[in-house]
């Protein structure tokens, strides 16, 4: 355990999770501004809004993270990849729904600004499980095969 956690103390993982949190903020913005515009503008149910702007903006996720974070070529995506991509981001989405959802019960019906208060909960909380699971089980193996094409 205490090796795993050592390998997320180097600069490689601290690039990679710089460039993931910038990565973040951007499709957080998309996500944010999806959500709003769905809840807001076109009057849509609070899950179906939170869980269709989380889905598209997993999307984006998938490809920047892909290319930025971990830089890889976009033509490499393997089938792999791309299931335990949507494996993480149904288990975060689930997670988000969840502490929306507490926060309900706990506070009752939220205004706007409760609701994407929640939101951004959800994502501070989400945020270093979710690289850990990118970086170790996603792309993990086209990590390797890169660190040999390097050596």
């Amino acid at each position: 355990m205490r090796n795993y956690v050592r390998s997320f103390m180097n600069g490689e993982s601290a690039r990679q999770f710089g460039v993931m949190a910038v990565v973040g903020v951007v499709n957080t913005v998309v996500d944010f501004g999806l959500f709003n515009l769905f809840r807001g503008g076109f009057s849509w149910g609070l899950y179906f809004s939170l869980s269709l702007a989380f889905v598209l903006a997993s999307f984006m996720s998938y490809l920047l993270n892909r290319r930025f974070t971990f830089g890889m070529r976009a033509s490499g995506a393997r089938a792999d990849e791309g299931a335990g991509f949507i494996l993480v981001n149904v288990i975060a989405l689930g997670l988000t729904n969840g502490i929306m959802w507490l926060a309900e019960l706990t506070f009752g019906p939220l205004t706007p600004l409760g609701e994407n208060v929640a939101k951004v909960v959800a994502a501070l909380i989400i945020l270093a499980p979710k690289f850990a699971a990118l970086r170790d089980v996603v792309f993990k193996r086209a990590l390797a095969e890169k660190a040999e094409d390097q050596a």
